[in-house]
């Protein structure tokens, strides 16, 4: 019996070592099973996360890209020679910015014969983490009177009554005033293409403290009319030896596919750094600040505007350049134009894409340049620009009041002017 008994137990134990070892070997092939699935999921996830992490270092290279490229404009811009002084060749060597690099190299179209008629194609390398962009913008001359030599520079008719005004002042030796102009001040100039019979207008007390100058072979007696008629110029009434080159505007590329709108909320103030920001609309009101802290771009594929006690403000050395298919400054909307007086407006200049009117309307301020060569100037009820426009026409009613910054016949810059001609910028979008 005790062999019996030790048999069963040996017998037994055998076979419990036997499942044992078909349930190590299953545990072992579950583990196999296991590890093959996984695999694919892991290898998916860090596949995730690498792209994730490609996406935002190639939209940062793109801005600091657009930020390169916004440079080096506005070193043309500053500089009134610099077709001669600045040739072909690398403008910028990897200048670190942002957390990444660029560099801006100048493709010359004539080598040999540098003048500001030839056009120069700029190309800006950027570096973000593993990502590189190329952006490239291409500069070309106009020809000669430079739209900002003027308070107005349009294609058609000009407009002014009610007591409206166009004068001038020099940013550099004076203050801009809101209030009631110095009748003794420096001359102003407007300037027409047109020679069509009562297209430039003045009524009801309207002035031009300045001279007017209108399409080459038009008859002033037949162009201007009103009851002012030319005694609404203080100044003289002449031609343009040859018709102003308005300036064109495209748009930055490269931008988001769904811009955001942007919808400041009411009150309080927020601060835009430098660099490219794309929306939809933007929106500044209920006394809203938006504060520009260096050399911003804003790109709006709608409108943009400033009303209700909205302000943008510049902090020192700050530029803002603006490109809208529509812009509208309404109810007493503060542009670049603190309570001081100090403002430059060679530090804002606007670009209006669209033909809608570009308004100033109730008791607005804006100091910069405003570029619209589709649309028309409405300025209305008290509304001041200090600076200059560009454009189709300009009506100006109701006391509004254009106040010409003779500092920016000086100072060229941005889309529209530099070394006192008139600029093409087109931007080609992103190299190869």
């Amino acid at each position: 019996m005790v062999n019996k008994a030790r048999a069963t137990r040996e017998s037994a134990d055998a076979a419990a070592r036997r499942n044992g070892g078909l349930a190590l070997a299953l545990v072992v092939v579950a583990l196999v099973v296991a590890s093959v699935l996984a695999l694919p999921f892991l290898a998916a996830q860090t596949t995730s996360s690498t792209i994730a992490r490609n996406i935002v270092e190639h939209d940062q290279a793109r801005a600091i890209a657009d930020s390169g490229l916004a440079a080096a404009l506005a070193a043309i811009g500053s500089n009134s020679n610099w077709r001669d002084a600045m040739g072909a060749g690398v403008w910028v060597n990897e200048q670190a910015y942002a957390g990444g690099q660029f560099s801006v190299t100048a493709t010359d179209g004539d080598a040999d014969e540098p003048g500001l008629s030839d056009p120069v194609v700029l190309t800006c390398e950027a570096y973000f983490g593993q990502a590189r962009y190329l952006a490239r913008v291409r500069v070309e001359g106009g020809t000669e009177g430079a739209a900002f030599d003027h308070a107005l520079a349009v294609a058609e008719l000009v407009w002014m009554q009610d007591n409206s005004r166009v004068d001038a002042l020099d940013s550099r030796s004076g203050n801009y005033v809101a209030g009631p102009p110095d009748p003794g001040g420096p001359p102003a100039s407007v300037a027409t293409n047109t020679t069509g019979a009562n297209q430039v207008h003045f009524q009801d007390t309207a002035t031009l403290h300045g001279d007017l100058l209108i399409g080459p072979g038009g008859d002033p007696g037949e162009v201007v009319e009103g009851s002012g008629g030319e005694a609404g110029v203080t100044g003289e009434v002449g031609n343009l030896e040859q018709a102003l080159a308005l300036p064109q505007v495209t748009p930055p590329v490269g931008g988001p596919t769904n811009p955001p709108d942007s919808n400041f909320p009411s009150a309080g103030q927020r601060t835009l750094a430098g660099g490219t920001h794309w929306y939809r609309h933007v929106r500044i009101g209920d006394g809203f600040e938006l504060r520009i802290q260096g050399d911003v771009t804003i790109v709006a594929a709608g409108t943009l505007e400033v009303s209700d006690e909205g302000r943008i403000v510049l902090q020192p050395g700050a530029t803002l350049t603006v490109y809208a298919d529509r812009l509208r400054f309404e109810h007493n909307a503060r542009v670049n134009a603190p309570a001081s007086g100090e403002a430059d407006p060679a530090a804002v200049t606007m670009y209006q894409t669209g033909s809608d009117a570009l308004q100033l309307d109730n008791n607005v301020e804006v100091a910069a340049r405003l570029v619209a060569p589709a649309a028309e100037l409405q300025m209305v009820n008290n509304a001041r620009l200090f600076g200059a426009f560009v454009g189709r026409s300009a009506s100006l009613r109701n006391h509004a009041r254009l106040t010409q910054d003779l500092a920016l016949k000086a100072a060229a810059g941005g889309q529209g002017q530099a070394g006192g001609k008139s600029l093409r910028v087109t931007w080609l979008g992103p190299a190869e």
